[in-house]
């Protein structure tokens, strides 16, 4: 399955604010326990008080959360140029190649072929940046070499941070 994940948010967002949720446009910049109950401060003029926070933050944590077991990594990303039906694979399912380094593939509704991976132990984003014209000529040859046929012309390029585990599952649990 795949789906868009900033499409997905704002649907899900949709549905809160339909069933009453209130939607605060502001950062969380301080989080207090105070017992029985969770402050937060914001960036805004509000200060959310409750009985619970979920902190679904993606890759960017809060420092008092980054456990030791959390890393960031930069991964790297390409679409083709939109593709002749002919030349691409069988279905349009997803592709994920394990060999180190991996790579992945889909296809978008316009026939492009995404294709990423070439991960990198790199956390800093101008180190990460200044690597997007070596990694996207490595995947466009790994994407000639696993789909011969296809049109390696690329249309974008992209790299950004991804968490990672050891054990590869969130982390998922009570803050300290």
């Amino acid at each position: 399955a795949q789906a868009d994940p900033l499409l997905l948010c704002w649907w899900l967002l949709t549905i809160a604010a339909n069933r009453k949720a209130r939607i605060i446009d502001a950062d969380a910049i301080h989080f207090h326990d105070e017992g029985e109950r969770v402050v937060v401060e914001t960036t805004g003029p509000h200060v959310v008080e409750a009985k619970h926070v979920v902190l679904a933050t993606g890759y960017a944590m809060p420092h008092f959360v980054m456990p030791r077991q959390h890393e960031i990594r930069s991964s790297f990303a390409l679409a083709t140029v939109p593709q002749a039906t002919e030349r691409l694979w069988r279905d349009g399912a997803l592709i994920w190649e394990a060999a180190e380094p991996y790579s992945y593939m889909r296809l978008t509704a316009d026939k492009r072929i995404v294709i990423g991976g070439e991960d990198e132990g790199i956390s800093d984003p101008q180190e990460r940046d200044a690597m997007l014209g070596e990694k996207t000529e490595a995947l466009r040859q790994t994407l000639a070499r696993l789909i011969p046929d296809a049109d390696p012309t690329v249309s974008h390029a992209w790299c950004g941070a991804f968490g990672e585990t050891g054990d590869g599952l969130p982390l998922i649990g009570r803050v300290p």
